[in-house]
């Protein structure tokens, strides 16, 4: 009851307004200057600032009142997307996981910032086991931070439970980082080449495949098997193995169900 104790006293006490936000009721029964860049923008009809501008005030996209319009549906758009709740919007559970569980995260972060620490520590604690299941290490490690900072004084026993996570999640996270970073790295090199492959590119991309899979032996996440994959499939077009790459792309379809 002590968090909802909290997140009950603090949307009181923040005279929280109408939020302003698009839906599809809002959508179809308002004619707004709002709702009219909306549908035009959504339509088609209006393509560029010039045009949206003339077409609502009879100005230039330089006019105060455009850029006002502009900056405030922008604001109204990005209250929008944190209603995009329904399982539907998400083409797998895999990413409607990883929103839930971003979701969550912020709406601790917000209610710590409050002081709604009961609150705080229970959305924590549910990011974190969403962020688990769907292997985000970057995630998991900014939850057990937040925990952290809640329970350091009052549950010494728990702050040292989720130190050891966070040293781990780090450690997940800096292997992540790592084969991301060498990705990039060969996707660069592979880009500049436009297909004449030099020998510094070919013993490149032999580097960054060896690299990749010495990561994928001590992590096994995710992220990490698919940076590998897009590893091997640049590595494998580079020595033109196409049989290695056809085998690969095969793997990626896979881990991409």
């Amino acid at each position: 009851m002590k968090s909802l104790q909290e997140m009950v006293s603090l949307v009181t006490n923040k005279s929280i307004r109408k939020i302003d936000a698009f839906d599809t009721a809002t959508l179809k029964k308002e004619s707004t200057l709002y709702t009219e860049l909306f549908k035009g923008i959504n339509s088609g009809d209006l393509s560029d600032d010039e045009e949206a501008s003339q077409f609502l005030y009879q100005s230039g996209a330089d006019s105060k009142k455009y850029l006002m319009l502009k900056g405030r549906i922008k604001e109204r758009l990005v209250n929008s997307i944190f209603f995009l709740t329904d399982k539907k919007n998400y083409n797998s559970d895999f990413l409607f996981g990883v929103y839930l569980s971003n979701r969550n995260y912020f709406a601790a972060k917000t209610l710590a910032i409050n002081g709604a620490n009961n609150a705080a520590l229970e959305y924590a604690k549910s990011a974190l086991n969403l962020a688990s299941k769907f292997q985000q290490s970057d995630l998991k490690f900014n939850c057990c931070r937040l925990i952290k900072s809640i329970v350091y004084l009052s549950n010494p026993k728990e702050y040292q439970k989720f130190e050891s996570l966070s040293k781990k999640y780090l450690s997940d996270l800096n292997d992540e980082a790592e084969i991301e970073s060498i990705f990039f790295q060969l996707s660069i090199a592979f880009n500049k080449s436009q297909n004449n492959y030099s020998a510094k590119t070919i013993n490149t991309a032999k580097r960054s495949y060896n690299q990749s899979l010495e990561i994928a032996k001590r992590n096994s996440s995710y992220f990490i098997h698919l940076n590998s994959i897009r590893i091997g499939l640049l590595y494998y077009q580079v020595i033109r193995d196409y049989q290695q790459l056809v085998n690969t792309a095969s793997k990626m379809e896979k881990l991409m169900i």
